[in-house]
């Protein structure tokens, strides 16, 4: 496991992106296809200590328009919806899609001044991310989907 740096002080929560009533709504999976120190596998980001958890080995086919141009990984957001919905109810979808425009603005941003190349994508295949991930749509629905470049 990879790690990304604890920037917190004791006491206080570290989010890498802020979000709707604190909730932490932003889950972010990275597919490392060609990245330097990693295997090419499924990762998770843990907000915890700041690492990215192996999931499964590679998998492709989830959004073929980014994958296609050759990325040296993709990553992708969904949102924790069970968790936003306890608190927002219905207003939940809409939280964790706002949340998830946030966390991309934050993403371009840093990004950018690290010389990754960012490119977004404007569909992607809902079925084969939640099969690679092993994740249930109606609790983490997909929310973006970015191919980064220059990592290596």
């Amino acid at each position: 496991m990879r790690d990304l740096g604890d920037r917190a002080q004791p006491g206080q929560i570290s989010r890498w992106a802020p979000t709707g009533g604190n909730l932490g709504s932003v889950q972010a999976y990275l597919l490392a296809l060609d990245l330097d120190g990693l295997d090419p596998a499924w990762y998770f980001y843990q907000r915890a200590d700041h690492t990215l958890g192996r999931v499964r080995g590679a998998s492709t086919g989830v959004c073929p328009a980014l994958e296609e141009t050759g990325p040296s990984a993709l990553l992708v957001l969904t949102g924790a919806l069970t968790v936003v919905g306890a608190k927002y109810h219905d207003f939940a979808y809409r939280v964790v899609n706002l949340d998830a425009g946030v966390a991309l603005a934050q993403l371009s941003a840093v990004a950018g001044t690290h010389g990754i190349t960012t490119r977004f994508a404007d569909r992607w295949d809902d079925e084969a991310i939640h099969d690679a991930l092993r994740l249930d749509p109606n609790a983490e629905p997909v929310t973006a989907v970015v191919a980064l470049g220059g990592m290596r």
